[in-house]
């Protein structure tokens, strides 16, 4: 692990820096779910953060990009089934590696990402590898 984080409400705990960045429980230590690049040569996970209302995991990759997934909202190919799920099955499937991104950037870093960070007041993310990048939203 080279990154640790705590989300703003202090429920969840991000730990990045290597293949899988994992969302755990902070009260009990239980993983919640995992992420990942979807494709191969987009490099292991260097540093990853949540944005303020939790609703987003940020990871920037060792091959310069940087990777956005929805934090806890299940992914197509388990939502039809996860209503079909009980007990142990369920916990199993919110525990399970993400690997579909909502956005994938990989034009903006010429080395690996070193940091990345979230406001708390506003809608900018800033990422730096030799260079640093400002992220602003379109809406």
């Amino acid at each position: 692990c080279t990154s640790l984080k705590f989300s703003s409400d202090g429920k969840y705990m991000l730990l990045s820096g290597g293949e899988v960045t994992w969302l755990v429980d902070s009260f009990n230590g239980a993983i919640v779910r995992g992420y990942r690049p979807s494709k191969p040569n987009m490099g292991h996970l260097t540093h990853a953060c949540l944005t303020p209302d939790t609703a987003y995991v940020v990871g920037g990759s060792s091959a310069g990009s940087l990777h956005i997934w929805h934090t806890l909202q299940l992914p197509p190919e388990l939502k039809a089934s996860a209503a079909q799920w009980a007990g142990k099955e369920a916990e199993t499937a919110l525990g399970h590696i993400v690997s579909a991104e909502v956005v994938v950037k990989s034009d903006r870093h010429v080395g690996p990402v070193n940091a990345v960070m979230c406001s708390k007041s506003t809608m900018l993310l800033v990422t730096a590898c030799k260079n640093t990048s400002f992220w602003i939203p379109d809406i």
